[in-house]
């Protein structure tokens, strides 16, 4: 008799379990530890927050969010971190694409989550069962943090919709890259070339100083003859021809023959 209601007490407690305990541990969506608040929202949303949410976040505070048995969908109501310096990593179980945001974000869907691509509204949508949520933050500057919630989805199939979008952002962050390796090359050449033309510039001017011009020469003159005097040698020629015709008639008068030349020689 005891065996036989041991036997009903056990097929009375399975049976409990079953009714009870399994839809309570269902309903657990996620499970949280470290710097992270949660609470229910309401009946099937649960939502888990940044430390002192709305308030300012601590430095230096980490926390790691465990989705549960089954996917769930996302509803970030609000996001602002410091950019690049304090994250929010989502990895996705099944299709093993990770996610990370930061920076000034939601609620406005218009506003950019980081210097790439990713807007609010492009936000992870939903993630696979045993995904994993990872936050982060450094001890300098510090925000209001973030605010998502979750409701389960046992339908969703987030794994391919974060596969694609993890595609295109790929691509575009192959785009990024390139553009930034080609600003990057017409950089380095205007830097070429600006160094070539100072070490040219420079090298013209140390050879002015080592070799300097020669100095102008002078331009030869040509010396003015000197012209015996015109009539000098009119008289001379008057004279002989004088002489040629009337050989009697007097010599003019010359340095040799003028009056009182000669008298000091001869007393």
């Amino acid at each position: 008799l005891k065996s036989h209601l041991d036997t009903r007490e056990t097929m009375v407690l399975l049976v409990f379990l079953a009714l009870f305990a399994v839809p309570l541990f269902a309903l657990e969506l996620f499970s949280s530890q470290g710097d992270c608040e949660s609470y229910d929202l309401s009946e099937g949303t649960e939502c888990v927050t940044s430390q002192g949410y709305p308030s300012d976040y601590s430095g230096r505070s980490s926390c790691e969010v465990l989705i549960g048995n089954a996917p769930v969908s996302l509803d970030v109501r609000s996001f602002d971190t410091e950019w690049f310096w304090d994250s929010l990593k989502m990895t996705d179980a099944t299709s093993a694409v990770a996610y990370e945001y930061s920076g000034p974000c939601c609620p406005s869907s218009s506003l950019r989550c980081d210097w790439s691509t990713l807007y609010c509204d492009d936000l992870v949508e939903g993630l696979s069962a045993n995904s994993e949520l990872t936050w982060s933050s450094d001890e300098l500057v510090s925000a209001s943090g973030w605010m998502i919630c979750m409701s389960e989805d046992p339908d969703g199939n987030y794994s391919q919709v974060n596969e694609d979008e993890d595609d295109s952002a790929s691509a575009v962050a192959a785009v990024v890259v390139l553009l930034l390796l080609l600003g990057l090359c017409c950089a380095c050449c205007c830097l070429v070339a600006l160094v070539i033309a100072v070490i040219c510039v420079c090298t013209n001017s140390k050879s002015k100083q080592k070799f300097p011009a020669p100095a102008p020469t002078a331009t030869p003159t040509m010396a003015t003859p000197v012209v015996a005097d015109a009539t000098a040698v009119t008289a001379v020629e008057v004279t002989n021809v004088q002489l040629e015709d009337n050989p009697d008639a007097e010599l003019p008068p010359t340095d040799d023959n003028r009056p009182g030349v000669g008298e000091e020689d001869n007393p």
